[in-house]
């Protein structure tokens, strides 16, 4: 299954429509441990086993944050151009056949939105940067 795939059969189980655009992170960084780390802002290749993807969908009235990852997942904090926002989770799923797919949304607007996610049982989270 492609990304897009995913991420349409995702909207569809959150009953989301079609969004008017969307956005890659500009930035993706592991956070936490002894060392901080840059992430490549592509997904893994097709075939890879569980699709790997974050990606910022934009509506004419909020954003939406679609993620697909081998391990669960969760937003543990939200902030548009710095200021912390709060986070309404339409949809949070985990399988090991399927990995787990998480999709929240935001009814703030701006122009620099950073969402840290926690991954699985993992001490450290992944910062996503997304420019509108």
């Amino acid at each position: 299954m492609t990304v897009d795939e995913d991420i349409e059969i995702t909207m569809d189980a959150a009953s989301l429509g079609r969004p008017l655009t969307i956005l890659e992170p500009v930035e993706k960084v592991m956070i936490g441990g002894e060392t901080s780390r840059r992430i490549s802002s592509g997904t893994k290749p097709e075939g890879s086993g569980k699709p790997h993807y974050s990606r910022l969908l934009v509506y004419e009235d909020r954003l939406v944050l679609a993620v697909g990852c081998c391990k669960p997942l969760s937003v543990i904090n939200a902030e548009m151009d710095g200021v912390r926002i709060s986070t309404k989770t339409t949809l949070v799923r985990h399988s090991e056949e399927k990995g787990g797919r998480l999709i929240c949304e935001f009814d703030t607007r701006g122009k620099k939105l950073t969402v840290d996610l926690k991954r699985g049982e993992s001490p450290r989270f992944q910062r996503l940067v997304f420019l509108l």
